[in-house]
């Protein structure tokens, strides 16, 4: 693309997708690949179900979702998608990232690039590890302007089947990030995800950070999305979160408990259903106090949540379907604040869902008392 706005030229230039999907329709790789994923698919579908299998959808797992031929090799890797952009005197959308792909002329901005590249491992054609990374810098007349990098990580990949010929996705571990760093304004941000999960051991949480001369911030989880860790991935388990600004610290600590339990397989014949049942609750404590200009409490509180859920799954002469038979919850938080005035606030709260939804219960009770 090439143009010209209020007389500033401006270009730009993109090169490459995913690699397979542009492969030309008689190209031995993708002949290989399409061939790979047919016969895949149809050893999948005709597998009988293992005895006493405990999904009620005909499940079959395969080796891993990587069993067909997923890119070109690259040494340990199978390069599976490469995407380049170059341009001059442009730059994202107002509140664009390096995700979006929408740029705009920009006679400030001199020179940029993006590179992004994805790959699986080649010993088990993505089973191991998935790896999906970019990065986009861009300069002004004085140098650098931005740098940016993001990345997504999938490790220990499998994929189960479906007697309907769905499929889903699951990773032991899954590690998702990206970082700005902006140099006239010295601003530096970062945020990240993970998310663990397997026999023995389950953790989740976030984390974000914004540092500038003016600003700083770090957040380790949030009061709605709390660090959580569980031994065994049922049973006991601890949360919590951090929040340190440039004036004070908020933090948060608590306990939960989850529990699981299926019926297996019941039913013949042409109908087979699973009824699954889940139960959970957590508690804890949160204060918050300020540190600058000088030391003060600012909240203590507590907050509890429970909840309970039914599930169903069936397969009805060779058609897979869900629903939610019931589903419940309740949660309260209470919450003494000292300043600016002394305030205890909080609510409670639930709801009742039955049916999918088809019938809803709820209620909330508000606190809000001046003290």
């Amino acid at each position: 693309m090439v143009g010209e706005k209020d007389g500033t030229n401006y270009w730009f230039a993109q090169v490459g997708a995913g690699i397979l999907e542009n492969l030309p329709p008689d190209s031995a790789l993708r002949v290989q690949r399409e061939k790979a994923a047919a016969d895949a698919a149809a050893n999948a579908a005709a597998m009988p179900p293992p005895q006493g299998a405990s999904s009620t959808t005909n499940k079959t797992k395969t080796k891993s979702r990587f069993a067909d031929f997923k890119g070109i090799p690259l040494g340990p890797v199978f390069l599976t998608t490469f995407e380049g952009r170059i341009y001059h005197h442009m730059n994202h959308v107002a509140g664009g990232s390096i995700s979006d792909a929408d740029y705009v002329p920009d006679p400030n901005i001199e020179f940029g690039f993006f590179v992004r590249i994805g790959a699986v491992d080649a010993v088990t054609n993505g089973g191991s590890f998935s790896v999906d990374g970019s990065i986009e810098a861009n300069f002004n007349a004085s140098g650098l302007n931005v740098l940016a990098i993001a990345a997504d990580v999938s490790v220990g990949n499998s994929a189960t089947t479906d007697g309907g010929g769905g499929e889903s996705s699951e990773s032991a571990i899954q590690v998702s990030g990206n970082m700005t760093l902006n140099i006239p304004q010295e601003r530096f941000t970062a945020t990240m995800t993970a998310d663990i999960a397997n026999e023995s051991f389950c953790a989740s949480g976030t984390f974000f950070i914004d540092v500038s001369p003016t600003i700083f911030e770090l957040n380790v989880g949030t009061e709605d999305d709390k660090i959580a860790i569980t031994p065994g991935c049922a049973g006991w388990g601890g949360q919590g979160y951090v929040l340190i600004d440039s004036s004070k610290i908020e933090v948060g600590i608590g306990v939960s408990f989850t529990a699981e339990a299926g019926t297996g397989e019941l039913g013949w014949g042409p109908v087979i259903f699973e009824v699954d049942a889940s139960v959970g609750i957590e508690g804890g404590l949160i204060a918050a106090l300020e540190y600058n200009p000088e030391i003060k409490f600012l909240k203590a509180g507590i907050y509890i949540k429970a909840w309970a859920s039914i599930d169903v799954s069936y397969v009805v002469f060779l058609v897979p379907g869900e629903f939610n038979l019931a589903s419940a919850s309740l949660s309260g938080n209470l919450t003494l604040y000292f300043e600016p005035t002394k305030k205890l606030k909080g609510d409670l709260s639930g709801e009742l869902s039955i049916l999918d939804g088809t019938f809803v219960f709820d209620f909330e009770l508000p606190i809000n008392e001046n003290l």
